[in-house]
């Protein structure tokens, strides 16, 4: 039944962050200085393919930039830390 309820929370801890649109590749990214440089290398959208469950064959993928990538990861531990506690475990 644990195994379920884990699950269930690892589902939805990714569920209200949506992926970000693509972003107009045409547009080169001239960097007048390093700082122009780094804001674009920050907002580059990295995607993932992740398996779809119940399929052997199809996958989905998702993009979004690092930033949002490090704030689903971050959610996911809170989740899960949190399930953890109610459910009387401690780590």
């Amino acid at each position: 039944m644990k195994a379920v309820g884990l699950a269930m929370m690892l589902a939805l801890a990714g569920m209200p962050l949506s992926p970000a649109p693509a972003k107009d590749s045409g547009k080169a990214a001239a960097a007048d200085g390093k700082g122009e440089a780094r804001k674009d290398t920050k907002d580059k959208l990295i995607c993932r393919s992740e398996p779809v469950t119940g399929s052997r064959t199809q996958v989905k993928r998702t993009c979004m930039t690092q930033a949002q990538w490090d704030d689903l990861a971050e959610r996911t531990r809170n989740g899960l830390r949190q399930f953890d506690q109610q459910s009387g475990k401690s780590s």
